[in-house]
């Protein structure tokens, strides 16, 4: 018995995905704690793990008509250093973003413009949710890969034992709902 899959396209499969996660995991451009009290920003986005990933779908880049390579890692470190670290409340880690963003950008978040999603500088000229689908598609094949490792039973899947998932599983609303269940630690490896 073979199974018939709802194919997509990858982009299609991608749009259903971001479209499935801020439904279900509700959307916050502003930075605040999860309920594991992670720091958080956009669509769940842990700020220790992505940090880099957040800047980027903000617009920031290293290149140098943007902050450059010195600034940009400056910027992405000392934003990982606040994910890392506990806040009391959302206000605090928030006021711990923006004396970042100020310290970097030399700019003047706080006092109700704060750094995130639809109040930064990246140069982007995406919406808050554009920046937040351009974030989370720059962190998705970190989640394909545990979920193609879930369906061999692979912890580190190869390149190769990827793509054979894939042929397994093809870019498929099947696919959209487990990859959910992986973004939320359900299934796969971690």
């Amino acid at each position: 018995m073979s199974l018939t899959f709802n194919s997509l396209s990858q982009t299609d499969y991608q749009d259903l995905i971001f479209q499935m996660l801020y439904a279900f995991e509700g959307s916050k451009p502003y930075a605040y704690n999860d309920t594991n009290q992670n720091p958080t920003m956009g669509l769940g986005f842990e700020i220790s793990a992505n940090a880099t990933e957040i800047l980027k779908g903000m617009g920031y880049s290293a290149s140098p008509d943007s902050l450059g390579t010195t600034k940009f890692n400056n910027f992405a470190s000392a934003l990982k250093a606040v994910g890392e670290s506990c806040y009391p409340s959302d206000s605090a880690l928030q006021a711990a973003i923006d004396n970042v963003a100020n310290s970097v950008l030399g700019t003047h978040y706080g006092n109700g413009t704060n750094f995130d999603y639809a109040n930064n500088t990246g140069g982007s000229g995406l919406s808050a949710d554009d920046q937040m689908k351009a974030t989370f598609n720059l962190i998705e094949n970190t989640y394909e890969k545990s979920l193609d490792g879930w369906l061999l039973d692979v912890q580190n899947p190869t390149l190769a034992q990827q793509n054979a998932a894939l042929a397994q599983l093809p870019y498929s609303t099947e696919r959209a709902a487990l990859l959910s269940l992986t973004y939320n630690n359900l299934i796969g490896f971690k």
